[in-house]
């Protein structure tokens, strides 16, 4: 497996459980997305393994959840 590949297939892994972990606190992707200090379609790009997330998002993204 390409580097690349396992990168793409690391940021899907991160975005599901992001989701995931969202769903379970009855949670939108709006609230989590102001609670982080992004905007919803980040989220959802990083929910759907589109964008890579610099780590200081993975953090808010954490706490906000």
């Amino acid at each position: 497996m390409t580097l690349e590949v396992e990168q793409r297939a690391m940021r899907s892994e991160i975005g599901q459980r992001m989701r995931e972990w969202r769903l379970r606190r009855e949670m939108s992707q709006a609230e989590v997305a102001r609670l982080a200090g992004i905007t919803q379609a980040s989220l959802s790009n990083y929910e759907n393994g589109k964008r890579d997330m610099p780590l200081s998002t993975l953090l808010g993204v954490s706490a906000a959840l």
